[in-house]
């Protein structure tokens, strides 16, 4: 029985897509501190939550304490379940920047300035200190990714 040839040792050597320049490399551990400041928010989300009924009571004076409690639920699943969506985008958009997508650098770009309406957003409303911080810290996070995200260094490995 043949064996088949072996190939050239040059063809079987991996193809490696080419290394992110530096400025993508920052673009992508900003996004990655997005992520991490977004599940921090969603844990002093879920705490507030927890720790407010008499916020909630204050609300709605006339809510006996089970509605309070199921309210409480229903909005810390909602923390939760929105707050690991938002870290999901945060990574699998890091990812994509530092695999070259074009489009992803864009994607980020547009999520940027989603945050940047969610930040005015809230602060126009009754919000907690702490979670104006967290969304701002956000936002600087996507405004640094952003910013790496379109140097003339980034724009060629996107090209």
């Amino acid at each position: 029985m043949k064996q088949p040839p072996k190939a050239p040792a040059a063809a079987r050597q991996d193809v490696q897509a080419p290394e992110p320049p530096r400025t993508v490399g920052l673009a992508v551990r900003l996004m990655y501190a997005g992520a991490g400041l977004t599940l921090l928010g969603m844990i002093v989300i879920v705490i507030e939550i927890a720790t407010g009924a008499a916020s909630i009571r204050a609300g709605h004076p006339s809510a006996t304490v089970a509605q309070v409690h199921a309210t409480q639920g229903v909005l810390i699943t909602y923390a939760v379940i929105s707050g690991l969506l938002e870290a999901a985008i945060w990574i699998v958009v890091a990812r994509l920047n530092r695999a070259g997508m074009k489009w992803a650098r864009i994607a980020a770009t547009v999520l940027f300035a989603l945050n940047a309406i969610y930040l005015v957003d809230s602060l126009l409303g009754p919000i907690s200190i702490t979670s104006v911080l967290n969304i701002a810290l956000r936002g600087l996070a996507g405004l640094g990714a952003v910013y790496y995200l379109w140097q003339k260094e980034s724009a060629s490995y996107f090209a």
